[in-house]
């Protein structure tokens, strides 16, 4: 099994990033695209999911101040907080090649994502969605899946802006202390191209895959650009 290996850091456009997403995975279902893990970083941005209200999410004073754009995604998500600090990853693929089965796929993404950030010293827990280190979170992610074609989204924190994920994101009822975002870059002196390639490693081992370096399709780039304009939202 071949897999696209991408790299689009669009760290001016968190909304660029979001649509990239959504144009690959459309692709993927319609038969046109292939299977693609792609990496990205970008600058201040909360991403909201498809029903969210900014006013829900986030505190619109904090963003204001800190200049923290809003990037809304194509699927219901709780928001998360993203800056250059954050390694993000998307894998998109049919649900037929990993067994039609999503919830186990989901668990077999985050077990991927922890065995690559697995070091000698450094004791990470895995917890649902989450990897722990002391009990907070340097790894979050995502799942949904549409007409047979599934996207996993994963972002890992490194040296992002905790303090900001905190003030700017409106809890909602949840465990502080499980939502409480810590840097693996703490513990560890891997940097981000480090753990991108980590990861990478990790899921052409555990999923069998070997990787095909490409950019996006010209069918791509014209989904991306639609999206990017019906989905972004600016702050006022």
């Amino acid at each position: 099994m071949e897999t696209r290996l991408l790299h689009t850091d669009t760290p001016e456009s968190p909304s660029l990033s979001v649509a990239i997403d959504e144009a690959i995975l459309d692709e993927v279902t319609r038969g046109f695209s292939p299977q693609t893990l792609r990496f990205f970083r970008c600058e201040r941005a909360v991403f909201i999911g498809k029903s969210n209200t900014i006013e829900e999410s986030i505190d619109m004073d904090v963003a204001r101040k800190n200049n923290v754009s809003v990037a809304r995604r194509f699927f219901e998500s709780e928001a998360s907080y993203h800056d250059i600090g954050v390694l993000n990853f998307s894998f998109i693929a049919n649900t037929s090649a990993l067994g039609n089965d999503l919830s186990s796929a989901f668990s077999t993404m985050v077990q991927c994502t922890a065995n690559a950030l697995k070091e000698p010293g450094v004791e990470l827990d895995v917890a649902s969605s989450l990897i722990l280190l002391d009990g907070n979170k340097v790894f979050d992610s995502r799942i949904t899946a549409i007409r047979g074609a599934m996207l996993f989204a994963g972002f890992v924190f490194i040296d992002s802006d905790t303090d900001l994920h905190q003030s700017v994101l409106r809890k909602r009822g949840l465990d502080s202390a499980m939502s409480a975002p810590a840097n693996i870059g703490s513990v560890s002196k891997r940097t981000a191209e480090d753990i991108r390639r980590a990861i990478s490693d990790s899921f052409a081992k555990d999923l069998g895959t070997e990787y095909v370096m490409a950019g996006l399709t010209e069918d791509e780039l014209a989904i991306t650009d639609r999206i990017q304009w019906k989905r972004h939202e600016k702050l006022l």
